[in-house]
């Protein structure tokens, strides 16, 4: 397998709107910023993003190629991966839709953004990822694990891509590992050859499975703690992640407001900043301070090192009782208030069988309905929907 070193020096040097440009991308503009849409009538939907990691963007022109196939750049995370899947990939005769984001790096990919307008993928891959193996994310299910292992995939474990941001579209998604190391750093390189064997695996995979559709059913609710750095370090005093308790349903909050804040991005305001934060964070970010009113709060101090090698010092904030629910509400076999569609399926399958569905495990429910526990090419958008919810609780 040989790449296209001259394409890749290109795509890792190149600004966003000329990678846009060159594709032929249709520019659309959000709450999040500009995404570029290319729709080649495709079944699938790849994704990359074209920001860099903010510290060493002042290095994008650097590339080298040195012994072992090895890539030097910056810009790989993602800019490799904007090269495979506009360039590699459709020279190898695949056909999929593409999206090209930004503000990744900055958590607050403007896949956020994104609209089908109608179109129904099959399922969506990204390969914005170090190393060699894939992520799932929320849209982990255990047949789909044990089925890029059968492609030689590793299943890993990974936080945060952009695909992160397209459940509403209801298919699954993957995140492929593509042979970068030490991103978001001066010495972010590539092994090729690690890259190459990940698009073995991947061509064996998309072969298999590019016009199976692989339904997924997102939470109507979720929560997360919020992580606020309470230590300035450098140009990354900016960069912290959070999310709350919000009805992705009709964006809404969990007291009934409008929901206007997005996963890592800048703070709106709306109720959730009044009740719960003496300091919203507006037009850039400040040290949250500890709401004393509200008493339920936990508050923990931890550190971790951020991208520099230095130890940073944050303060984790989270409600027991709100996470409390959202844990009973996962538990609980009604499940209707997190997984609509799978509420019905349940009284639809005690209807028809007189069994509930929370006393089942994954392969109970296909032993009853005669459905091949681990051939997802055999699973209707019922079984794919009953997996996911079965193989959460069980």
């Amino acid at each position: 397998m040989k790449f296209n070193l001259g394409i890749l020096h290109k795509y890792c040097t190149l600004s966003i709107e000329e990678i846009w440009r060159i594709n032929g991308a249709e520019i659309r503009n959000g709450n999040s910023g500009r995404h570029g849409f290319i729709d080649n009538g495709g079944d699938v939907l790849a994704v990359a993003h074209l920001d860099i990691a903010g510290g060493v963007k002042h290095l994008q022109n650097l590339f080298k190629v040195t012994a072992g196939n090895v890539v030097h750049s910056v810009a790989l995370d993602d800019r490799l991966g904007a090269y495979l899947i506009c360039d590699f990939l459709p020279s190898l005769g695949l056909k999929y839709d593409i999206l090209l984001t930004e503000n990744e790096e900055i958590g607050a990919s403007t896949a956020a953004d994104f609209k089908a307008n109608g179109k129904n993928y099959n399922w969506i891959f990204q390969f914005d990822r170090r190393g060699n193996d894939v992520v799932l994310y929320e849209y982990d299910c255990k047949p789909l694990e044990n089925s890029l292992i059968d492609h030689g995939f590793r299943v890993g474990t990974g936080s945060f891509s952009d695909i992160c941001y397209l459940e509403d579209l209801e298919v699954k998604g993957m995140n492929f590992g593509t042979g970068y190391f030490s991103e978001h750093t001066r010495i972010c390189h590539a092994n090729l050859k690690i890259t190459a064997q990940q698009i073995d695996r991947f061509l064996s995979f998309y072969g298999e499975y590019q016009d199976k559709k692989m339904y997924h059913e997102p939470l109507a609710y979720t929560y997360s703690a919020y992580l606020p750095v309470t230590k300035k370090y450098g140009k990354w005093n900016n960069y912290s992640y959070g999310t709350h308790y919000s009805n992705k349903r009709d964006k809404r909050d969990n007291y009934g407001e409008p929901l206007t804040y997005n996963y890592g991005g800048q703070w709106d305001h709306n109720a959730w900043d009044d009740e719960h934060w003496n300091d919203p964070y507006h037009n850039g970010w400040k040290s949250a301070k500890y709401n004393e009113k509200r008493k339920r709060y936990e508050r923990q101090t931890k550190r971790f090192d951020n991208l520099y090698g230095h130890s940073v010092e944050y303060t984790e904030f989270w409600d027991r009782d709100e996470q409390q629910w959202i844990e009973d509400a996962t538990t609980n076999p009604d499940m209707a208030i997190l997984y609509p569609k799978y509420h019905d399926y349940r009284q639809k399958f005690l209807r028809d069988y007189s069994i509930d569905l929370a006393d089942l495990t994954w392969e109970d429910y296909c032993g009853i309905v005669g459905v091949d526990a681990n051939n997802i090419n055999t699973w209707s958008e019922e079984d794919w929907i009953i997996a996911n919810v079965l193989d959460e609780i069980n």
